[in-house]
C-alpha cells in the first residue's frame, strides 16, 4: 500500500470527496431512525447511573460519586445540557440522545479524515460506512445514555491528533510543539471523559517515545510534554476528589470496584464487600488489598477468572440485548453479579427481540473486526498501526485483570476502523486492491479469514463458559 502521507491521494477528486458525505449522512439518519427506541428502552444499570449523575449536575451542579465510585466528570456535564428540566425529574428524551447522535456524527467525520490521510478517499468512505451501520454504535448512541459514543469520539480525536504530530516529524522545520500541545489536550479531555482513555494516553506516549526514524532527543521531550499536558488538564478534577474523598482520582475509580467485584475471595460477593465500607477511600483500600490477595493467595483461580473474562470479550453481546429484552420480551434480570449475568444470558431465547439484537450485534462484530485484522495485516508499518496494537494489548490486559464484558470491544473501535476501511476498500475496489503488494494481500487474507473463523466459533459455536 502507498505509504502514509498527507498529500492528496490519487482518488481524492472533488466528486469522490463528496462521497464522504453519504456515510456521514447515513450515520445521522440511522441514529435518528432508532431514536424512538430511547423512549422505550429501560434506564437500567450503567445507563441509569449516567442519567442520575447528569440530573444531579444539571439541578445542583453536583459532582459527587455514585455508590459504585467516581465517574469521570465530562459525560454528565455534556448530556446534562440535553435534559428536559420542565418536568421532575428532568427527562433525557430526546435532548440527551440528540447530543450523543451529534457526537457520533463528529466521530464519523474524524475517523474518515484520518483514514483519508492514511489510505485515501475510498478507504475513508468505507470507514464511514462501517461506523454508520455498526449495530452497537447505532444503538449505544441513539437509544441508551452511555459514554461509549464519547469514548469513540475522543479516541478518533486522539488518533487524528497523533497522526498530525507524527507526520510533522518528516517535514523539515515543521512546528512540532503546537501539535504536541493539541495531542496532550485531546488526551486530557479524553481521560476526563472515559477511563479507558488512560490506556490510549499511555499508548500514545509509548509509540511517540519509540517512533523510529527520529532522534531520541527530539521525540522524548515531545512524548513527555504530551503526557504532562494531558495530566495537567486533570488537576482540577483530581483536587476536587482529593478534597471530597481523600483520593486524587484523575479520571474515575471504576477500575477499583471492578478489581474487587471480579477478584473477590471464593464464596464472597465483591459488590457487597465494596458497599460495606462507609468511605470511598476505604472501599478502594479493600479493593486493592483484595486484588493483591487474588494474585498471591489464590493465583490459579485468578488466572481462571482472567481467561473467563477474555472468553467473555470474544463472546456474544449480553448487556445491550438485555436492554431490549426488558421492555420487549418482559425479561426481568435477577442478578447483578457480572459473571452470573453473563452465564444466564449468554444465548437469549430464540425468537425474542433480545436474541435478534444479539445476533445482529454478533454479525457486526464478525464483519468489522475481521476487516480490521485484514487491514492491519495489509497496512504498512506506521505510528498509528503501532498505536492500534498497543491499545489492544493494554485493553486486553485491563479486561483480563479487572472487568470482562463484550461491550468493551467498543473501546477499540476508533483504532480499528481506519484499518477496517482499508480492507473494505481493497475488497470492493480493484484499484485499491492492486495498490497492495502480493505479500500484503496474502497476509490480509490470512488475518481476515482467521479472525472471522475465530469470532464465528466464539460467538456462535462454543457454549457459555463455566463461571470460575
Amino acid at each position: 500500500m502507498t505509504p502514509v502521507t498527507d498529500q492528496p491521494s490519487a482518488d481524492s477528486g472533488q466528486g469522490r470527496s463528496l462521497s464522504l458525505l453519504w456515510p456521514l449522512l447515513t450515520t445521522l439518519l440511522a441514529r435518528l431512525a432508532c431514536l424512538p427506541l430511547a423512549a422505550t428502552l429501560p434506564r437500567w444499570g450503567d445507563a441509569n447511573g449516567y442519567l442520575y449523575l447528569a440530573q444531579e449536575w444539571r439541578s445542583w451542579g453536583s459532582l459527587r460519586a455514585l455508590n459504585s465510585g467516581i465517574r469521570p466528570p465530562l459525560p454528565r456535564m455534556i448530556i446534562g445540557t440535553g435534559l428536559d428540566t420542565s418536568v421532575t425529574p428532568s427527562d433525557p428524551y430526546p435532548g440527551v440522545y440528540l447530543i450523543q447522535i451529534a457526537a457520533a456524527v463528529l466521530a464519523c467525520l474524524l475517523l474518515m479524515l484520518v483514514t483519508r490521510r492514511l489510505f485515501g478517499t475510498r478507504a475513508a468512505a468505507a470507514t464511514g460506512w462501517l461506523y454508520a451501520l455498526y449495530p452497537q454504535a447505532v444503538f449505544w448512541s441513539s437509544g441508551l445514555i452511555m459514554a461509549e459514543t464519547f469514548a469513540v469520539l475522543m479516541g478518533a480525536a486522539a488518533v487524528l491528533s497523533l497522526h498530525v504530530l507524527d507526520r510533522a516529524f518528516d517535514v523539515a522545520r515543521a512546528r512540532l510543539w503546537p501539535r504536541a500541545v493539541l495531542l496532550g489536550l485531546v488526551l486530557g479531555v479524553g481521560i476526563l471523559m472515559r477511563e479507558q482513555l488512560l490506556s490510549v494516553a499511555a499508548a500514545s506516549g509509548l509509540v511517540l517515545l519509540l517512533r523510529p526514524g527520529v532522534p531520541f532527543r527530539r521525540r522524548a521531550p515531545l512524548a513527555v510534554a504530551v503526557g504532562v499536558i494531558a495530566l495537567a488538564l486533570t488537576i482540577p478534577w483530581a483536587r476536587f476528589n482529593l478534597k471530597h474523598y481523600d483520593m486524587p482520582v484523575i479520571s474515575g475509580s471504576f477500575a477499583d470496584v471492578s478489581m474487587l467485584i471480579e477478584n473477590a475471595p471464593p464464596g464472597q460477593s465483591g459488590i457487597k464487600l465494596w458497599l460495606k465500607e462507609p468511605e470511598l477511600k476505604d472501599k478502594v483500600a479493600v479493593a486493592r488489598s483484595t486484588f493483591r490477595r487474588a494474585l498471591t493467595e489464590y493465583p490459579l483461580l485468578t488466572a481462571e477468572r482472567a481467561l473467563f473474562r477474555l472468553r467473555v470479550l470474544f463472546g456474544p453481546e449480553v448487556m445491550l440485548p438485555i436492554y431490549f429484552a426488558i421492555p420487549y420480551d418482559d425479561y426481568v434480570p435477577d442478578t447483578y453479579e457480572t459473571f452470573e449475568l453473563y452465564n444466564q444470558n449468554w444465548k437469549l431465547p430464540a425468537g425474542t427481540w433480545g436474541r435478534r439484537v444479539q445476533l445482529l450485534c454478533a454479525i457486526g462484530v464478525v464483519i468489522l473486526f475481521s476487516l480490521a485484522a485484514a487491514g492491519l495485516a495489509a497496512a504498512p508499518k506506521s505510528t498509528l498501526r503501532r498505536l492500534a496494537f498497543v491499545v489492544t494489548v493494554l485493553i486486553f490486559v485491563s479486561i483480563a485483570l479487572m472487568a470482562g464484558t463484550a461491550r468493551y470491544r467498543h473501546s477499540l473501535l476508533a483504532f480499528m476502523l481506519p484499518f477496517a476501511g482499508l480492507a473494505l476498500a481493497a475488497l470492493t475496489d480493484r484499484t485499491n486492491r492492486a495498490g497492495l503488494d502480493p505479500a500484503a494481500r496474502r497476509r490480509a487474507l490470512r488475518w481476515g479469514v482467521g479472525m472471522a473463523l475465530l469470532l464465528i466459533v466464539t460467538l456462535f459455536v462454543l457454549p457459555q463458559p463455566d463461571i470460575p
